[in-house]
Formats: structure tokens, sequence, C-alpha cells
């Protein structure tokens, strides 16, 4: 039997029009890098009859075949009399030509002047986007005015220029495909961390940090962190597994492994960190590294951070570092001088490179110029410090503040007490007197420290701390530094001296114990808690007549905690008592009606002079109800 040229089978196939037939000859056709001689006429007449896939397989054929197919693609295209399926076939082929003819032609058909059909107007501009490796939309116009920039170039630059196109639009493409990768990732990951943890899932996530897919190993360190918030013990085979992720090929990877075995509090991790910093060339690694060797100082690193301190896109995370690792491990005087250097150095280019007047910081995020001032400003020279006692008054606060605490570090107190009313050193001062010797006269400066509003909260939990390491026996003089200062409240007051009222130290004299719990009693009363002032009066078992001042503190408690019979064993005067209800008039009308209608029942024969004080101290309280009314409004005591 004798059968056909292969080539005349391939031309019946492209006429035929059987869509799986024509796909698959124009697939064979586009695999070869130049075109299938004879063929053209057929794949011509294929126009009538392709569509979707294998209308774009046809396009690219069809270009393999370059000039003589593009004048016979662009006359059907153009040809007003020509079947429209076959027209729009003709126009979608037209943007598989990367020529400037192509172009041309595109454009004048989608030209709105040239009385085109919309629908062959549309698919020029269609097929403009397959051939521009551009975008710009339906609108003729931008068109236009690109095809007017590119037209005159000669072929040579005109290849260029779609060349450098494509290669941005594929650049952008991949930037876009892997977003989309890293979100797919992402929602896979909050669901891996949502699932329950079953023992097969832990039995097998050392195998998952060992899985050649990186999302596998990602998803698997997801699941760790889960664990770890939730308080599952990690088993040492993961562990183990985690310490081999510090030369996983991903960056992030060994970050976040790095990060998981600090959590774990790993005993060998600062030395595994030190031995891979030297080669470790990821900044985001690094950072990661630095940051644990500053939560975790090692003896041995500091050669190795020196070395980053020398990076100018690490020197901010190195200074931070070697800033802790100081405090645990002071450098040496040779060691002192070469970080000097290197700070100095990284300070001129910093500086140069820092604009004249800084913005405002509003993240509060990381500043290497910051962070080379606060640790040249503690290991600096003498002329060093000169100099950094002069930044303090520089414009930038965050710049301020750093070399505020560098200079703190060294015992500059002097510089920085006179600078106490700048915000952004205001904290560091606070901390420098706040740590320091507990003695009165430290106390006081610490007191003097007038805040400001967003530093109340703190300034007042210093001076608590403070105070809690004073000698007791100097609590009352403290307290008096605390009433003459205006920002200073009854509440900051009593929480200092409450503790040694309830439970004075055995070498307090009850002399001093009194006049303390004396003090106390109208604090407590001011915010309303007479009744704790009356129990630690009479906790404190001294004797009323011995102390006149005690019994009165024990009366106005008493009288104010609503405790009738205890305040008359205290005073028995109505007089005192009237006196007692002109304050309370005012403070607590409410319990005021209580302690006016005690006195009336109690003191029933007041003498004239007393009666009219008591109506005089009652005008502005509410009348008793009569027998038999209540008033629902009058709360229980």
């Amino acid at each position: 039997m004798e059968y056909p040229p292969a080539i005349d089978v391939l031309d019946a196939a492209l006429r035929r029009g059987d869509d799986a037939e024509l796909l698959a000859v124009l697939k064979a056709m586009n695999a070869r890098a130049v075109p299938v001689p004879g063929l053209l006429e057929a794949a011509l007449a294929a126009l009538g009859v392709a569509g979707g896939p294998t209308l774009d397989q046809l396009a690219l054929a069809l270009a393999k075949y370059e000039a003589p197919a593009l004048v016979r693609v662009a006359a059907i295209a153009q040809n007003p009399a020509a079947d429209r399926a076959e027209r729009l076939a003709a126009i979608h082929a037209l943007g598989a030509f990367p020529t400037q003819e192509s172009g041309d032609r595109l454009i004048g058909l989608a030209d709105p002047n040239r009385g085109e059909d919309p629908m062959i107007r549309t698919a020029a501009l269609r097929s403009l986007r397959r051939l521009a490796p551009v975008d710009l939309g339906p609108e003729f116009d931008a068109w236009a005015r690109w095809w007017r920039g590119v037209r005159d170039k000669s072929p040579a630059e005109w290849a260029r220029e779609l060349v450098r196109q494509y290669q941005d639009r594929t650049a952008e493409m991949e930037r876009a495909n892997a977003a989309l990768v890293s979100r797919y990732v992402e929602l896979l990951r909050e669901l891996y961390r949502s699932l329950p943890v079953d023992p097969d899932q832990l039995a097998r996530m050392p195998q998952d940090l060992e899985d050649p897919i990186e999302p596998v190993r990602a998803l698997a360190m997801s699941r760790i962190e889960r664990l770890l918030r939730d308080s599952v013990i990690i088993s040492d085979a993961v562990q183990e597994r985690l310490r081999g992720c510090l030369d996983d090929p991903a960056p992030e990877l060994r970050r976040r492994s790095a990060q998981l075995l600090d959590e774990l509090g790993d005993a060998d991790l600062a030395d595994a960190i030190v031995k891979r910093l030297p080669d470790e060339h990821h900044p985001d690694v690094v950072r990661g590294y630095l940051a644990i060797l500053a939560r975790a100082p090692a003896a041995d690193a500091l050669p190795t951070i020196i070395n980053v301190l020398r990076d100018g896109n690490l020197v901010g995370p190195a200074a931070d570092c070697l800033w802790s690792h100081n405090r645990q491990h002071p450098l040496a005087a040779e060691e002192r001088r070469a970080v000097q250097t290197i700070l100095r150095e990284a300070e001129t280019r910093l500086a140069a490179a820092a604009p004249e007047t800084p913005a405002p910081s509003t993240n509060g995020g990381p500043n290497p110029r910051a962070s080379v001032l606060r640790l040249l400003a503690l290991l600096g020279s003498d002329d060093d410090r000169v100099r950094m006692e002069q930044m303090l008054d520089d414009a930038d606060p965050t710049l301020r503040r750093a070399v505020a605490e560098g200079l703190a570090g060294r015992g500059a107190t002097q510089a920085l007490l006179a600078r106490a009313d700048d915000e952004a050193i205001y904290p560091v001062v606070l901390r420098l007197v706040a740590d320091g010797p507990a003695e009165l006269d430290q106390f006081e400066l610490l007191v003097n420290l007038r805040p400001h509003d967003a530093m109340r909260d703190e300034w007042a939990e210093s001076v608590r701390r403070f105070a809690t390491r004073l000698d007791p026996a100097r609590l009352i003089a403290a307290d008096q530094m605390l009433a003459n200062q205006p920002y200073a409240d009854v509440g900051l007051r009593t929480i200092i001296l409450t503790p040694v009222a309830v439970t004075p130290p055995p070498e307090l004299s009850i002399d001093y114990c009194v006049a303390l719990v004396v003090r106390l009693t109208p604090l407590l009363i001011e915010q309303g808690d007479a009744l704790r002032a009356f129990e630690i009066i009479d906790a404190l078992g001294a004797e009323p007549a011995t102390y006149p001042a005690l019994n009165q503190a024990r009366f106005a408690a008493a009288l104010d905690a609503g405790r009738f019979e205890d305040a008359a064993l205290a005073e028995p005067d109505p007089v005192a008592w009237i006196a007692r209800l002109e304050t309370l008039s005012v403070r607590d009308p409410d319990h005021a009606v209580r302690v006016r209608d005690e006195i009336t029942r109690r003191f029933p024969d007041l003498p004239e002079s007393a009666r009219r004080a008591l109506e005089a101290a009652s005008a502005n309280l509410p009348a008793t109800p009569a027998d038999g009314e209540t008033n629902d409004d009058e709360p229980l005591r």
C-alpha cells in the first residue's frame, strides 16, 4: 500500500477543520524553529475555522512564515468584504507578528476615524495588547500615543524595545506569580495552624522539616510556632532537626529556625550562630542572629559582632547587639579602641547621608545612626563624650534619646539632669535616677522629676518601687516630699504608706507607726476607704489616751465609715461631730445625711450655739424622710 506524502497529510488536516487534528498539527509546526515548507496556504485557509487555543497556535505558526504570511494575513484583516469571523481571526493573528508593519496595520484597524465596525476595532486593540508588551487599556488615544513613539524606530531599535518591554512584563508577571504563591502558602499556613495536632503529625514533623519542598518545611515551622504558643513540649527529635534547619537553603527558614531554637532555650544556639555568622550573607538572617545574641550574649561572639559592625548595611543591628554584649562582657581597652574607630567612621558616613531636617518618627522603627551614637556615647573616648553631650541638643529626638541612653550608661548624670525637661531624654533620666542608691536625697531627686502627661504612670511606678527600697523609718519624710508636689496624687502616697502601716517592721517604734497611720488615715478617707483606715488604726493597738492625734484619726475614720458607736467612744463632744459634718456635706452628701440624723438622735439636747452650727452644716442637705417613708436611693454602708 502506498502512503501519500506527509506534507499532503498535514495540508489536508489543516484544511479539514477538525479542531483536534488542527491543534495537533499546529503544535507540531510550532515545535520547529523554522516554518514547515508548503503549509502556508493551508494555514491561511484554517483562519476561517480555528478558534480559542487553536487560533493562538495558528497565529504563532503563521508568524513563522514572516513577511509572506504577514501580507496575506493583513489583506484578510483589512478586507471589509471578507467573512467577519475570518477577519477577526486574521486580526488576532496579526498580534503574533512582532513587527512595526503589523503594529501599523492594527493601529489603522483600531482607529475610530476609519469607520470600522466596533467589533473590528475592539479586536484590533486586543491584538495590539498581544503584539506590544504593554497594556494601555481599551482607549485608542493611548495606543496612538504609544505608536507615535515607536513607529519610526529602526528594526533593530524596535526589536530591542520589544525585548526590553517583554523582559519588564515578564518580571512583573513573575513578581505577581511569586506574590500569589506566597499568599497561597500563607493561607495554607494559617489553615495548618488552625488544624488540631494529632500524634501522626507530631511523629512526622522531623521528616517535614527535611522535606525537599520549601513550603512544606515552612508549614512545619508554623506548626511548631503554634505548639510553642500552646505550651506543648517539643520533642528532642524536632529540636535536633531544627538545628539542621540553620543550614536550610531558604534564608527565611534559617532565620525562623534560629528564632524557634531561641524560644526553646537551646543551650548551643549562640555557639551555632557565632559559627555561622561569618558565612551568612543574607541581611535578614544576620539581623535575626544578632537579635538572638543581643538577648543571650556569648562571650566568644565579640570578634564576629565587630566584623558585622564594619558592614554599613548592618551597622545598626550590630551596634545594638554589641550594646547588650558589653553589659555582660565588658570590652577590654583594646577592643574599645577598635570599636570606637569603626563607630566614628560609621557615624560620619550616616551623618552625611542624613537629611538636614529630620522627619518625625512615626513607627518607632530601627535607626542605624541612633544605634551607633548610643554605643559611641557609652564606649567612646573622653573627646567622644564631649561631642555626644553636644548631641543632646540635636534637632532629632530619636538621636537625643539614643545619646542619652549611652551617656547614662557611663554615668553622665549632670548633663542629663540638665535636660530632664526634654521629653525625648526624660525617660532615660527617670530610669537613671530611679536606679540610684536608696537614699532619701535620691528619692527627692526622683520626686522632683516632674513628669509630662505621657510619663505620669511610669514616673509613679518608679517612685513606688524606689519607696520599697527606702528605710521604712524614712517614709514619713518621703511622703512629705510627695505631698509638696501637685502632680503626686493621693493614690500614689496611699500605695506607698499602706504596706508599712498594715505590717510595720519590728524595728519601727510605736510612736513612728502612730505618726505614719495618722498621716495615712486622711488619704484613705479621701479615697472613700474610711473603713480600711479604721481597721488599720484598730489593728495598731495603741492607747488613744496616749496619742490624741491617733484618737482624732480614729474618730474621723469611724464616723466616715458609719461606725457611730466607735466614733462616740473616740469623741463624745457633739461639736467635733458637727465640724466633721461640715466636711462630709461637701465631700459625701449622702453619708452626711446619715451623720446629721445620727447627731440629732444621739445629741437631742444640743445647746443653742451647737444647734445653729448643725443647721448651718446641714443647710444644703435633703430633709430626713418622715416616719413610714423610705428613701430608696439611700445606699447601704
